[in-house]
């Protein structure tokens, strides 16, 4: 049986692209003496890439240090599952972290913009509190009882 055109486009293509190959030799390098290969190290070393998780804890860390004159320390943060949690000390709210980079204060109820209130935890996790303690010191309205008729 005969090939059809494309079974033969294709064999003329690998021989094109192997014969260059096989006319052009490979340089040779220089092999290191025994002692140079001991220091240096097998491997290559490749870039790391950085995650967004990682990238939004550094973006904070750096945050805090200007802004807010807080040195976040490893110790500090933790792995939750998926989550990185930043405790930064108990009159602040707990930063969550997620894979994707996403911030969530857990302890605030709400917030415009979160990176913001991870910077600014603490004081709007006191006004929260403030309003909170009013509302449960303030007695609660009593609705006027209606007087009952009598006919």
């Amino acid at each position: 049986m005969g090939k059809n055109k494309q079974q033969v486009a294709t064999e003329a293509r690998a021989k094109k692209t192997t014969e260059p190959a096989e006319e052009q030799k490979p340089i040779e390098q220089a092999k290191p003496a025994p002692e140079t290969k001991a220091a240096t190290p097998a491997t290559p070393t490749q870039p790391t890439t950085v995650s967004k998780q990682q990238l939004t804890i550094m973006r904070l860390t750096v945050a805090l240090r200007e802004q807010r004159q807080i040195e976040v320390k490893p110790t500090m943060l933790t792995q939750d599952g998926k989550f990185i949690l930043l405790r930064i000390g108990k009159e602040w709210p707990t930063i969550q972290v997620g894979n994707s980079g996403g911030i969530t204060v857990v302890e605030l109820k709400s917030y415009p913009k979160a990176f913001e209130a991870a910077i600014e935890g603490d004081k709007l996790l006191a006004k929260q509190n403030e309003r909170e303690q009013k509302k449960a010191a303030a007695p609660a309205p009593k609705a006027a009882a209606p007087e009952a008729v009598t006919a």
